[in-house]
């Protein structure tokens, strides 16, 4: 699932999962360019750990799941901040700001 330029206010929770990962793919999820205002958890699980933190924040570009660097065909897990693309005009929830 990848969720791009999102604005969340007020919610207790962003995106919770079924069950945690633990160091595999169960499913991928990339956060790119959301902006959170007082969400208590962006990304939690159902009866068990926050795996991101909320609060009232930008989050850059996150990712959980395999990721896949060059020509290299080996993946690596990786549940935190990801390599952000630049984006000529911004965010959309900059725009007009």
């Amino acid at each position: 699932m990848a969720i791009i330029d999102a604005v969340v206010t007020n919610t207790p929770i962003f995106i919770q999962n079924l069950q945690p990962s633990n160091g595999h793919l169960g499913g991928s999820l990339v956060i790119n360019n959301a902006k959170l205002n007082n969400v208590q958890i962006a990304v939690g699980v159902v009866g068990g750990p926050t795996v991101l933190a909320g609060g009232t924040k930008i989050i850059a570009s996150w990712g959980q799941g395999n990721v896949f660097k060059g020509t290299n065909t080996g993946a690596t897990f990786t549940q935190g901040d990801i390599f952000n693309p630049s984006e000529s005009a911004g965010p959309v929830w900059m725009i007009g700001t």
